[in-house]
């Protein structure tokens, strides 16, 4: 027998659970400096990193950027949206 409260419960203990991806995708107007400053700023990274994860976007078309809880996912893809860049959520 199925309870809408617990059923709930199961999705939202689910999309706790289930890591969620950030995905660059390959950016064809902003600079690739732009791209790598937008990461280092969004996900306080080092310029190596942000750099091999433009590169990544750049060469492979999209590229993983960061992984974990949804909610986080979301700010951090709309504030590369804020920047200008095409980012999007996908569930691992």
């Amino acid at each position: 027998m199925s309870n809408a409260a617990t059923d709930t419960l199961s999705i939202t203990e689910s999309e706790v659970a289930t890591p969620w991806d950030v995905l660059l995708w390959d950016d064809p107007v902003n600079t690739m400096e732009y791209v790598s400053k937008v990461l280092q700023k969004v996900f306080s990274l080092s310029k190596e990193k942000a750099e091999r994860l433009m590169m990544e976007a750049h060469t492979h078309g999209k590229t993983a950027a960061w992984s974990g809880e949804k909610s986080q996912a979301e700010s951090y893809c709309m504030q590369l949206h804020g920047w200008g860049l095409n980012a999007t959520l996908s569930s691992n």
